[in-house]
């Protein structure tokens, strides 16, 4: 089986839902839309290819991250993920909230 660019990362095999790679995430000052438009804006974040939405999803949400229905982009694990790694790699920490 070949590999599958998902994201930043590839996967060999069928692509399936990535799920969360960390167990928390850092409190942030804004909300993540507010980080997603200002990181593409300054090109610090580039939005993945369209993901495919799987069926029986609920199709009032809609992602606007990765294009896709089934959950709000407060909710997305792959958005939370790269938030996180930029912040730990010190390109985001200034929204980091205090305390």
């Amino acid at each position: 089986m070949g590999e599958k660019e998902v994201g930043h990362q590839f996967r060999k095999g069928k692509e399936e839902p990535r799920g969360r790679r960390f167990q928390q995430y850092t409190p942030l000052s804004t909300n993540r839309a507010g980080i997603l438009h200002k990181a593409m804006a300054a090109e610090i974040i580039m939005p993945p290819r369209k993901a495919k939405t799987l069926e029986r999803v609920d199709q009032r949400k809609h992602c606007q991250y990765n294009k896709k229905h089934g959950h709000h982009m407060e909710e997305c694990a792959a958005l939370k993920d790269r938030i996180k790694e930029l912040i730990q790699a010190g390109q985001l920490k200034h929204f980091v909230r205090d305390g």
